[in-house]
């Protein structure tokens, strides 16, 4: 195969590790890297051997394909396709794709490259990953906040006690010095501050829940749905049932950004107070016998669903649509 020649590419996307494959000197090359920094160079350095031109095609799996599209985007002779996962099962099915597999979808996401109309993908701007970059510290700081807060009230030493009180005025400043700094971020970014002025008409969504939201939700595809958001933070539900004899109670699957569901339960913990809309889904979930927490975790839910609305129709909140939307779901 010339170097010259094109060279397509499909990755199977995983946390942990990226099946490869593409069609080289007229057979199936297939191999296996970390998904991490080194994992993602190695792949580079594996593909540029091979052809002068590439193009690679992924699909848009929650957080574990963003870094990866950046690093193939970032290489030279490289160009990146990140596809709906729909469009990728689509066109498994047209190509009657009788097996799943990593390796099998690598071949498919191949072929998806090579028969395709190619769309490069192109990253989000460097201001919404610097947002992302401070919120998520935001987080880190906040947990250690709660983390130093809990040994507080359990500590039986004075002196342990000043210290960890020193300690918990520390994390306050910092974390206010972070707010401030993606504050300014986004008041020097038109899009940035307009995405904020119009999350914050949700009741709930203060400054700093905001910009943790943002932070996450603005690094998604465009052409993502809201079912795609509620998977992406992992509170889709999740039955288990095997046979007739094991039915366990359906949990959110927690399978997505961790981030980003931890940015909304604060959220949805004011809402339930503050918001009438809120306050009369809660009620009717209470009426069919939710536990509290389902409660909260079906509002953190909805909450997304309106974040999705406001940030897509550029139209501020409506309790009203809230509850007239969510009214007949459980």
């Amino acid at each position: 195969m010339s170097k010259n020649t094109t060279l397509h590419v499909g990755i199977d996307v995983a946390s942990k590790k990226l099946d490869m494959a593409c069609m080289h000197n007229n057979k199936w090359l297939q191999t296996e890297f970390a998904n991490n920094a080194k994992g993602h160079a190695a792949l580079v350095r594996f593909l540029k051997k091979r052809s002068k031109h590439i193009l690679v095609c992924v699909e848009a799996t929650g957080i574990y394909h963003l870094e990866l599209s950046l690093a193939l985007h970032e290489a030279s002779n490289i160009e990146v396709m990140v596809i709906n996962p729909r469009a990728g099962k689509d066109f498994a099915k047209a190509m009657m794709q009788r097996s799943k597999t990593d390796t099998s979808d690598a071949r498919m996401l191949a072929e998806y490259a090579a028969r395709m109309a190619f769309v490069t993908w192109n990253p989000p701007k460097a201001s919404v990953w610097e947002l992302r970059a401070i919120a998520r510290r935001m987080d880190v700081l906040s947990r250690q906040s709660v983390a130093e807060k809990n040994r507080l009230h359990s500590c039986l030493s004075e002196l342990i006690q000043a210290d960890i009180e020193v300690n918990i005025r520390h994390l306050k400043r910092r974390m206010e010095q972070m707010q401030k700094k993606a504050m300014e971020l986004i008041e020097h970014d038109d899009v940035l501050l307009q995405k904020f002025t119009l999350i914050t008409t949700i009741i709930g969504i203060a400054e700093a829940s905001a910009i943790r939201i943002l932070g996450e939700v603005l690094m998604l595809p465009e052409d993502m749905t809201v079912r795609q958001w509620v998977a992406h933070a992992g509170l889709d539900p999740r039955a288990f049932e095997s046979g007739s004899s094991i039915q366990k109670r359906t949990r959110i699957s927690k399978v997505g950004n961790s981030h980003l569901r931890h940015a909304l339960y604060m959220p949805a913990q004011s809402a339930s107070m503050y918001d009438e809309g809120v306050k009369k889904f809660r009620e009717q979930l209470a009426l069919r016998g939710k536990t509290p927490m389902q409660g909260v975790i079906a509002v953190m839910r909805k909450r997304l669903h309106s974040i999705y609305g406001v940030l897509k129709n550029n139209t501020p909140y409506d309790s009203r649509l809230f509850y007239q939307n969510t009214g007949n779901l459980a």
